[in-house]
Order: C-alpha cells, then sequence, then structure tokens
C-alpha cells in the first residue's frame, strides 16, 4: 500500500509539473499574442494617420497646382524657400509691365504621394490651356496647350503643409501633341 501511495504521489508531482509547464506556456503564448496585437494597433493607426495625411497632401497639391498657374504659389512656400525664391526673382528681375498669359484651363492626369522621413515627395503630370495676352490670340482659335510635371516636396512647418522645393517641367506643348494626333 505504501508503495502504491508513493506511486500516486509520484504521479501527481509529475502530473503538477506537466499542468504548470502548459499553464506557463499558454500564459507565455498570451503574452506574445498581446504584445503582437498591440504592435499590430500602432501599425493600422500610423497606417490610417499616413494616409490621412496622404489625402491631405494630395488635396493641397492640387490647390497648389492651380494656384501656381494662377501666380499664388508663393502663399505655399516654406519660409526657408520663400526666400530662396524671392532672392531668385530678384536676381533674374524683369520688367514689371510683362503682359503675361492666364490659365484658361487645368486638367490633372496624375497625382503620386510618397511618404519620405519627415516629408511628402509628390509628382504631378497635368495638362494647362493658357490664355492669350488680355485674351487675344493671333490666331483665332490659338490656345497655349501644356503637359507639365511637377515634383514638389511638402513639410509640416509649424503645423501646417508647405512646399519646401518645387520643379516644375514642361514634358511636351500642347501644338506637339495635336500634330501628332492629327497625323
Amino acid at each position: 500500500m505504501e508503495n502504491r501511495l508513493k506511486l500516486v504521489n509520484i504521479l501527481l508531482i509529475i502530473l503538477v509539473v506537466a499542468l504548470s509547464l502548459v499553464l506557463f506556456n499558454v500564459v507565455a503564448a498570451n503574452q506574445d499574442l498581446k504584445q503582437t496585437n498591440a504592435d499590430f494597433s500602432n501599425d493600422v493607426e500610423q497606417t490610417k494617420a499616413t494616409q490621412t495625411e496622404e489625402k491631405e497632401v494630395f488635396t493641397q497639391t492640387e490647390q497648389f497646382l492651380t494656384d501656381t498657374l494662377k501666380g499664388g504659389s508663393i502663399d505655399y512656400f516654406t519660409k526657408r524657400y520663400r526666400k530662396e525664391v524671392e532672392q531668385t526673382l530678384s536676381e533674374n528681375e524683369t520688367s514689371q509691365d510683362v503682359d503675361v498669359s492666364e490659365m484658361k484651363d487645368l486638367e490633372i492626369y496624375n497625382i503620386s504621394v510618397r511618404k519620405q522621413d519627415d516629408s511628402y515627395k509628390v509628382y504631378a503630370l497635368y495638362k494647362a490651356t493658357l490664355t492669350g495676352i488680355d485674351d487675344e490670340f493671333v490666331n483665332p482659335g490659338d490656345q497655349p496647350l501644356l503637359i507639365l510635371m511637377s515634383t514638389i516636396t511638402w513639410i509640416n512647418e509649424d503645423g501646417e503643409l508647405k512646399v519646401d522645393a518645387h520643379d516644375l517641367e514642361p514634358l511636351v506643348s500642347g501644338e506637339q501633341v495635336i500634330q501628332e494626333i492629327s497625323s
């Protein structure tokens, strides 16, 4: 009987040790799952915040392009970039009496927003139709048409999205496109 009691005690001790190991593994796995879940929750929050910021950058870019072709882009510039542009303009100063064309139509084909470390790099492809000087054309029906690409760097300055760099490049003139389509 004592042997049987010793055997039962040994089996109970083994059972308690086995249950303790299983319980320890379950608790450890639960902690790992909680940490993984918290990490995923943080990732989801960051992704949502980034998407919201990218939508804001997209919307700001549309407005910036429109204002750029109407002559109001400087309001979007950072303090540093504004000084740089104003210095460049003063160095290349031209007569203020020069007549310029005005934008008649803007059609945005594509805006691509890329998140970088502390900024957003935006690539925009669009078409601008310009009027003649004072809405007069050399030949009736003439409208200068430009296909343009902008590379814009947006940063947060004082809690506001501002343009820190803008590279505007004409891809082709609209006349070339129309000639290609016509032929």
